[in-house]
């Protein structure tokens, strides 16, 4: 059984900018879930928690703010009792730039929906 997670964008119904998007804007506030960075066709890094904290950690790596300048980010709410498990399917699924280490290797995956199909 699949778990059906909306994928949001931001205004106008496009892709939100990873570097540019507003996470201090009140919608974030205590905004728990999973996310996707990715640019072109690499997906750079999947995580997972407190959207606001990790985007502001994820953007003092210069490793992505560096070497993706024009990446995107989605994201979906999640209970917080399956973000480890959604973060596993995706990252088995997907070809990761880097790793998330949000969970460990008796980590149960959940099997979600893709935001582009």
């Amino acid at each position: 059984m699949t778990l059906k997670l909306e994928w949001l964008k931001c205004k106008g119904d496009i892709w939100c900018s990873f570097q540019n998007l507003t996470i201090d804007h009140a919608f974030f506030d205590g905004f728990i879930g999973v996310y996707i960075i990715w640019q072109e066709k690499d997906v750079i890094k999947i995580g997972g928690g407190n959207f606001r904290n990790c985007i502001i950690e994820d953007r003092n790596n210069e490793n992505i703010t560096f070497n993706y300048p024009s990446a995107k980010v989605t994201y979906a709410q999640v209970d917080s009792a399956n973000i480890s498990g959604v973060i596993r399917f995706l990252e088995d699924n997907l070809a990761v730039q880097i790793q998330s280490q949000k969970f460990d290797e008796n980590t149960q995956s959940i099997e979600v929906n893709f935001p582009w199909w």
